[in-house]
C-alpha cells in the first residue's frame, strides 16, 4: 500500500530573479533580513538558513535564487535559499 501524500505539505521548488532589498534593521541599523523584490514588484522575504544569511551582504544587487518556496499567507512568501547567483549591475 502507497502512503498518500498531503498535497498542501508538499515543497515547490522556485526560481526567482530580481533585487535584493533591506527587509529589516537592528537598533543600529544593521540589516538583519533582506527580500528578493522581482518582476511585478512581488516581494520574497528570504528566510535565515546559511545561504540567506550569505545574501545580507548583496542588498541593492541583481541575484537568481533557487529555493523553496513557503507561503505565509495572502502577502507573506519566503523562500529558503538552496543557492543563488549574484549579478553586477
Amino acid at each position: 500500500m502507497v502512503p498518500s501524500i498531503d498535497e498542501s505539505k508538499k515543497k515547490k521548488q522556485v526560481e526567482l530573479k530580481g533585487i535584493l532589498v533591506p527587509e529589516s534593521w537592528d537598533s543600529s541599523n544593521k540589516v538583519v533580513r533582506v527580500a528578493i523584490c522581482t518582476s511585478g514588484e512581488k516581494e520574497y522575504i528570504i528566510e535565515k538558513n546559511n545561504k540567506g544569511e550569505e545574501l545580507l551582504r548583496y542588498s541593492g544587487l541583481k541575484a537568481v535564487i533557487r529555493g523553496i518556496l513557503k507561503d505565509k499567507g495572502i502577502k507573506k512568501k519566503s523562500i529558503i535559499v538552496e543557492n543563488y547567483e549574484i549579478h553586477s549591475w
